[in-house]
């Protein structure tokens, strides 16, 4: 069955629920201090630890990059499809830290949201921060770029989702290496579901490597020019969690890449 990579424990945090501690990335390994600063929780104004439900990627001081279901999943889907002003939702983003529950980083309130007009089939939306970040952001991938991300290329994932399926983990920033897959795989995976012009396919075929619950949102990055990270895709939806025969399946970056730039 496939399944969205949004914490729906998270998610309730969000919308003023019982809330509850998050886990990370399948098969991963900890992300060290200033690794990867670029990369952003997204959480409900309590704390990062209770609320975290979605991951992000900062492309611009005030831009992070993120997966269209998780704004869909916190408004109504018509006003989902607008730009919208949430900051009386309390949505705030963290950045520069390893830890939820950590110190220091960045946490900023997101002020606007924009969703691509064709989500789900590009699962993609911006976030403009209400303030710029001061941590460098990640380089985001264009049309010309598709080379990096071809099937072969080795890919990193990470995040702050469930370390198992159906499970949960530990409150560090976790990464993971997984294969660019063909887009003929995916769509023997997932039929119609899959769409290769707008999503990547990457993962382990022997499982145990894979983005969860938690991640949605969250980088896919190859390494791009002179090797530094390129962002090609974020979070989408999987089968299950860790699957032998079941890649992650990612938005491309580059399909949207005009969008992007309208905010970047």
């Amino acid at each position: 069955m496939m399944m969205l990579r949004i914490s729906t424990v998270g998610l309730a945090a969000a919308l003023a629920l019982s809330p509850a501690p998050s886990g990370a990335i399948v098969g991963g390994t900890t992300v060290a201090d200033g690794e990867m600063p670029w990369v952003a929780a997204i959480y409900n104004s309590a704390s990062p630890e209770a609320g975290q439900f979605c991951g992000g990627s900062l492309v611009a001081p005030r831009v992070v990059v993120t997966a269209a279901h998780c704004i869909t999943l916190l408004l109504d889907d018509t006003l989902a499809q607008l730009p919208v002003d949430v900051l009386d939702l309390k949505v705030k983003v963290m950045l520069g830290r390893t830890r939820l529950g950590g110190t220091g980083g960045e946490q900023i309130a997101v002020a606007r949201l924009h969703r691509h007009l064709s989500a789900p089939i590009n699962d993609v939306a911006v976030l403009v921060l209400a303030e710029a970040s001061s941590i460098a952001p990640v380089a985001y991938a264009r049309p010309a770029d598709a080379a990096f991300f071809a099937p072969g290329a080795i890919a990193t994932i990470a995040g702050w989702g469930a370390t198992s399926e159906g499970g949960s983990g530990s409150d560090r920033l976790l990464k993971a290496s997984v294969s660019v897959m063909t887009d003929g795989r995916c769509a023997d995976v997932y039929g119609p579901e899959y769409n290769g012009a707008s999503m990547v396919c990457a993962g382990d075929p022997q499982g145990g490597t894979d983005t969860c619950q938690g991640d949605s949102g969250g980088p896919l990055t190859v390494a791009g020019p002179g090797g530094a990270p390129l962002l090609a895709g974020a979070t989408s939806f999987g089968r299950g969690c860790g699957r032998a025969d079941s890649p992650g399946v990612y938005a491309e970056i580059a399909a949207v890449a005009d969008f992007i730039a309208q905010y970047a």
